[in-house]
Order: C-alpha cells, then sequence, then structure tokens
C-alpha cells in the first residue's frame, strides 16, 4: 500500500509574511489589492482536478473578511483549520495575547464554516523550544492536533531536538497531536523541503527522492503552500536581496512542480494521516 502524505494550504494574504518591516511599509492591510481569493480557488481546482484531499488553515483575518471563500473550501470537502487570526510571530506574544488571538480567529472560522476547527498551525512556525504553555492553550481551547513544529533552525522559530516524525504532546488540558514540518536528514544535517521557499527553490528530483525516503521508512510527509506562491503577478515588495530571493524565489515553477507533485504521490489531509498514523479507528 502507497504511503498517504498531507497536503496544506496557509490560506493568508499576499502580505502575510512574518516581517513587520514589509508590514510597516505596505500601510494598512485593508487597503492593499486582494489577491487571496482568486489564487485560493485555483488551488482547489488543481487539488479537485488530481482528486487530492487537503487541510486549508485560514488566517481568521482573511476569513472575516472573504467568507465565502471559506464557505467555498467547505462545500469541496477540505478539511479547515486555524492559522491565527492577526498572522503574528508566536514567540513575540504573550502567552494571554495568543489566546486572545486564538479565540478571535476559532469564533470567526467556527461561525462562518459552521464547524469548529480542531487543528492549528502557528504563522511562520514560530515556535520555540520550552514553549509548553502554547499546546496547553491549544487543548485548553479544544485543538486535537498541531502542525506548526519545524524540526530544524530556520529564522522565525525551529525546534532542533524535535522529533521527526508525529508524536503526541501531553498537556494539563489533553493530548494534542503535533504533526511536524517535514525534513530530510543527512547525518546531523536536516533540510527542509516540503513547502514554502524550500519547494520553490530545490528541484523536483530531490523533492521526489525525499518523500520517497520518508515514506520507505512509513513517515507521512506534510507538503504546503500559499496562496502567493501560484501567483506570478503579485505585487513585489521592495526589501533587501536575501528576503526578495525568499519570497519571490522560482514562483513561476510553482504550479508546474506542484501538478507533478499530486500526479506522482497520494495526499490527503492531517487527520486523516494523524488517524492512520496512530492507528486510530477516528479522529
Amino acid at each position: 500500500m502507497l504511503c498517504k502524505n498531507a497536503f496544506v494550504v496557509d490560506v493568508e494574504e499576499w502580505f502575510h509574511l512574518c516581517d513587520n518591516e514589509i508590514e510597516q511599509k505596505l500601510g494598512t492591510p485593508e487597503k492593499l489589492e486582494v489577491r487571496v481569493v482568486e489564487n485560493t480557488k485555483k488551488l482547489i481546482k488543481l487539488l479537485k482536478d488530481n482528486r487530492c484531499r487537503a487541510s486549508f488553515f485560514f488566517v481568521g483575518w482573511v476569513a472575516e473578511r472573504y467568507p465565502d471563500l471559506l464557505k467555498e473550501v467547505v462545500s469541496e470537502g477540505f478539511e479547515i483549520g486555524c492559522h491565527s487570526y492577526s498572522h503574528r510571530i508566536i514567540y513575540e506574544m504573550s502567552p494571554e495575547e495568543f489566546e486572545q488571538d486564538l479565540k478571535r480567529a476559532t469564533e470567526i472560522i467556527t461561525d462562518i464554516a459552521g464547524k469548529r476547527p480542531t487543528g492549528y498551525r502557528a504563522p511562520g512556525f514560530s515556535i520555540k523550544k520550552d514553549m509548553g504553555w502554547y499546546f496547553d492553550i491549544l487543548a485548553k481551547n479544544g485543538y486535537r492536533y498541531d502542525a506548526s513544529i519545524f524540526p530544524t533552525w530556520r529564522p522565525h522559530g525551529g525546534v532542533i531536538s524535535s522529533p521527526e516524525k508525529p508524536y503526541i504532546v501531553n498537556t494539563k488540558y489533553g493530548d494534542i497531536y503535533e504533526v511536524p514540518q517535514s525534513v530530510i536528514g543527512f547525518n546531523r544535517l536536516k533540510i527542509c523541503f516540503s513547502g514554502g521557499g524550500y519547494f520553490r527553490l530545490l528541484p523536483y528530483w530531490f523533492i521526489k527522492f525525499a518523500i520517497n525516503r520518508l515514506n520507505k521508512n512509513n513517515i507521512p510527509v506534510l507538503i504546503y503552500i500559499h496562496p502567493r506562491e501560484i501567483d506570478i503577478n503579485q505585487p513585489r515588495i521592495k526589501t533587501n536581496k536575501i528576503k526578495e530571493f525568499r519570497y519571490y524565489i522560482n514562483i513561476e515553477k510553482t504550479e508546474i512542480k506542484l501538478k507533478m507533485l499530486l500526479n506522482d504521490f497520494i495526499f490527503t489531509n492531517l487527520s486523516e494521516i494523524i488517524k492512520e498514523y496512530f492507528n486510530m479507528n477516528d479522529f
């Protein structure tokens, strides 16, 4: 039997980049060009054409402004999750601020979708070691799983000591199932290949190799994408060369690589991955 993998869409606008400097340059978000709706619909069609299930994690700010987009995702049978309300870095927030942001986003998504999200993804994987309060707050507010841990170094967050496959986090409010971002190891070196700029930068043969290697060890891979990453006509933000490289490298090739990926592997939503990985009858 072929190993199933998870496909995740982080539903956020083109300017949701976890970068305070850029947000200050752009000005009021409400006045900026809308790109997320059509780009997300394009991803929906791409997934449907390839008969792929997926999880869509909505930023509450986006869901609040474009409720019909969230309703369309639900009507097409995709899983929904929460990607914060404000798309702020989690480790820069106090526990109280995080819980307030979480509750606001959860309420908005639930009211629009008619169902409560049970999965969460932190903006920018911005969870660090020794942030147990983060998981406590998720469990306290009814969340059952998380997909925010990045098991190697990155500019925002990163937990080098994290397991590289799904695991359970015990909290005082119950267990949280964690599906960390997929990485492939070469001795002490861990490389992310499975989404965002990593997916855009690396050649497809390497991505395919990495997925096959993990799948052979019965480890499901988590692939993620942002709607802006298939948008070659999006506004380009003028910033330093390193950031421009990270934000825009190979955007013109993303859709082609996605089509190859969806053709070569079996994808489903994160709840299904957790249920099968932990051998549960239901989740």
